[in-house]
C-alpha cells in the first residue's frame, strides 16, 4: 500500500510527519521513533533529557528554528508530566486491574504505572456477566494481551487466580522476558488495586445509561420472578427492636432500580410489642390505609409511580414464609389486587446450608410451596438484596435515634428545670447522661445556660434516686451539634 502513495499527505505538509511513506527519511526519523517508544513506556524524563541534550545541539550549530520546536516538544512533555502521579516507590512497569460489578453488568479498569507514575488508564465493560470475579479478570488479562498490547514487568491482580502461574509463562513468552503475576495481600500494591478498583466504580457510573440499562435490568427482575410487568415501584418493609423495646418499621422505595429517598417513611410501632408479625401487619395495614385515603379523598393522584402513596409493583418483605404470610394477611383485609395488575409480594430471606457455610439469599412467594434460590452475581439478587439492605439500615437508624431519645427522658426529662436547651447543653459538657449524675453542683453550675439554683436542683434529684444508673440508662450517644 505505501508502495504506491506518490506524495506526502497533509500530515507533512503542516509538518507534523516527516513522510517516511512517500519520501527517503535519515536519522531524523529514527530519533523520533524513539522518542515516542520512551514516552509511551513512561520513561518521560529519560525522554526530556534526550530531548534537552538535543536542543543545545542544535542552538550550537545556529538551528534556531529547530531548537525552538525541540523546546516546545520539551514543555509539552513537562506538563504532562505535572499530570502524573508517583504511586509506587518501586519503580517497575506493572499494569494494575480493577473491576466493579453491578447485578451482571461488570466494569473492568486496567492503570498503566510505568516507573512507578500512573500514566493512564483503560476501561471494559461487560454485560450479562455472572462468572466470578476472578474469571472476569483471568478472561480479560488474557484477552488484552493477547492483542499485541505492551506486556510490563508487573501484572498486578486484587483476586486469585486458578492458573496464575500458567498465564505468568505464556505473558513471559509473548514479551520475551519474565513477567510476574502479583496477587497482593498487604502494602502499596493492594493500595494500588484499591485505586483500580475505585476507578472501575468511577467509570461504571460514568457510563451507565439512565434509561435503557435500568429497563433491561428490572427486565430481568421481572422474568426471574414471574411478574406480568417490569416493576419500576418496588418497596421495602424491616422491622427493628431490641428485645421488644422502641419497635419500629422502616419502608424503603426504588423507583427504576434506584433509591427515591423522597419516598422514605419511618413508622413507630403503636398496636404490639416483641412480636415482629404482629408488627408487619400493623405497618403495611398503616402504609396501605394512606393508599386508600389519598384515592377517595379527591381525583386520583396516585398513579404515577412516584406519587407519595402509589402502589408499588413489587412489595418485599425482609423474612421468609412467616412474614410473607403476614403480608399477605393485611393486604387481603384491605382489599389491595394482588398479582396481575396488582401488587405482587414477596419475602425475601436467607436460609443457613450447613454443608456449603453459607447463607443463600431465597425468595418466597404467594401461593407457591417452592423458595427461589438467588443465584450469586445475579441481577435479581442484585435489586432485591440491595434494597432489602437499604430497608434494613434504614430502620436500624431510626430504631436506634428512638432508643437514644427513650434513654435521655429516663434521666433528664424529669427534671423540672432542665428543658430542651439545659439538656443539650449538659450533654455537650459531659458527654453523657452517666457523667452529668457524676459531677459536682460547681461543674453543673459552669455549664453555659445553668444556674447555681438548677444545678443544686439537678444534684438533688440525682441524689435522690441513689446508686449508679441501670445499663440500659448508662449512656446516651455523644452530642456533637
Amino acid at each position: 500500500m505505501l508502495e504506491s502513495r506518490g506524495r506526502p499527505c497533509l500530515q507533512y505538509q503542516i509538518k507534523r510527519c516527516a513522510a517516511p511513506c512517500a519520501l527517503a527519511v535519515g536519522t531524523e526519523y529514527a530519533e523520533q521513533v524513539g522518542d515516542v517508544k520512551l514516552f509511551l513506556g513512561g520513561k518521560s524524563a529519560e525522554l526530556v533529557d534526550r530531548l534537552r541534550a538535543r536542543m543545545h545541539a542544535q542552538a550550537e550549530h545556529e538551528q534556531f528554528e529547530t531548537a525552538a520546536i525541540t523546546r516546545d516538544s520539551i514543555d509539552a512533555v513537562e506538563r504532562t508530566l505535572a499530570k502524573q502521579h508517583v504511586v509506587q516507590d518501586d519503580f517497575v512497569d506493572q499494569d494494575v486491574w480493577g473491576l466493579f460489578r453491578e447485578a451482571d453488568a461488570v466494569e473492568v479498569v486496567v492503570l498503566f504505572i510505568r516507573a512507578g507514575k500512573l500514566v493512564g488508564r483503560r476501561a471494559f465493560h461487560q454485560k450479562d456477566q455472572e462468572l466470578p470475579d476472578a474469571a472476569v479478570i483471568a478472561e480479560h488479562v488474557q484477552q488484552y494481551y493477547a492483542t499485541g498490547t505492551f506486556i510490563p514487568d508487573e501484572v498486578v491482580v486484587g483476586v486469585d487466580l486458578e492458573a496464575s502461574d500458567t498465564l505468568a509463562e505464556w505473558l513471559g513468552t509473548a514479551r520475551g522476558k519474565k513477567v510476574q503475576i502479583a496477587q497482593p495481600r498487604r502494602g502499596t500494591r493492594v493500595r494500588l488495586i484499591e485505586l483500580a478498583d475505585r476507578n472501575a466504580a468511577a467509570s461504571a457510573v460514568s457510563r451507565r445509561g439512565t434509561g435503557a440499562d435500568a429497563d433491561e435490568l428490572l427486565a430481568k427482575v421481572a422474568k426471574r420472578l414471574e411478574l406480568p410487568r417490569p416493576p419500576r415501584r418496588i418497596e421495602c418493609f424491616d422491622i427493628a427492636h431490641i428485645q421488644g423495646r422502641e419497635t419500629v418499621a422502616s419502608m424503603v422505595t426504588f423507583i427504576d432500580g434506584v433509591p427515591n429517598r423522597a419516598l422514605y417513611r419511618k413508622f413507630k410501632i403503636r398496636s404490639v410489642e416483641n412480636n415482629d408479625f404482629a408488627s408487619m401487619y400493623e405497618v403495611l395495614t398503616r402504609r396501605f390505609r394512606r393508599h386508600t385515603a389519598a384515592t377517595t379523598a379527591g381525583p386520583p393522584t396516585t398513579t404515577a409511580p412516584t406519587d407519595a402513596w402509589a402502589l408499588p409493583d413489587l412489595l418485599v418483605i425482609d423474612g421468609g414464609k412467616g412474614q410473607l404470610g403476614m403480608a399477605v394477611a393485611a393486604l387481603d383485609d384491605l382489599g389491595v389486587q394482588m398479582g396481575g395488575e396488582g401488587v405482587e409480594v414477596i419475602g425475601l430471606a436467607k436460609e443457613r446450608d450447613l454443608e456449603a457455610g453459607t447463607a443463600p439469599d431465597r425468595i418466597y412467594r404467594r401461593n407457591v410451596k417452592d423458595s427461589i434460590a438467588l443465584r450469586q452475581n445475579s441481577p435479581e439478587l442484585f435489586v432485591l438484596a440491595r434494597i432489602r439492605d437499604e430497608a434494613h439500615r434504614f430502620a436500624n437508624t431510626f430504631h436506634r435515634e428512638r432508643r437514644s431519645k427513650a434513654t435521655l427522658r429516663s434521666e433528664l426529662d424529669d427534671i423540672p428545670s432542665i428543658g430542651p436547651g439545659r439538656r443539650k447543653s449538659l450533654l455537650k459538657a459531659f458527654g453523657s447522661v452517666r457523667d452529668v449524675r457524676r459531677a459536682s453542683v460547681d461543674d453543673l453550675a459552669r455549664v453555659a445556660g445553668m444556674t447555681r439554683k438548677a444545678a443544686e436542683e439537678i444534684a438533688a434529684y440525682f441524689a435522690s434516686l441513689g446508686g449508679e444508673p441501670a445499663d440500659g440508662d448508662a449512656d446516651a450517644e455523644p452530642v456533637t451539634s
